[in-house]
């Protein structure tokens, strides 16, 4: 989990069902908590969400990151940057070997910076790839 003096990235520890709630504790994520297929990331600034990712485990080596978003008055701090480290090395944990995003078209360069790679610009949201070392 990632952790400073007033952002972290928590994960949520009950199970998935009727009861799944977003609350996020500092306790480490196992299988008996929450499934490997699919992954939520909040993103919390003194006890509030701020953003959010998800990332879905598609086969035994690809995962997908979905639903990327960071509070407009929260973005251009790192935060987003932050948020996909920490899916990377929740994915390297996992074993996955690659990711791919679908991602918003004013959010490509974004990705590019982080090390992505553009895969296919020919749908209205852009398809980039990342393999992890």
């Amino acid at each position: 989990m990632f952790a400073s003096k007033r952002h972290r990235i928590g994960k949520p520890t009950t199970t998935y069902g009727s009861s799944f709630s977003t609350t996020c504790a500092a306790a480490p994520v196992t299988t008996a908590t929450i499934p490997t297929k699919n992954i939520p990331y909040l993103l919390l600034r003194d006890g509030t969400g701020v953003g959010t990712a998800r990332l879905d485990r598609q086969t035994l080596d690809l995962g997908i990151v979905r639903l990327v978003a960071i509070l407009p008055e929260f973005q251009r701090q790192g935060l987003g940057r932050r948020l996909l480290r920490e899916i990377e090395d929740a994915s390297r944990k996992m074993a996955l070997t690659r990711l791919t995003v679908h991602a918003a078209p004013d959010a490509v360069d974004f990705y590019r910076k982080l090390g992505w790679t553009l895969a296919d610009e020919s749908t209205d949201d852009p398809i980039l790839v990342k393999i992890l070392d």
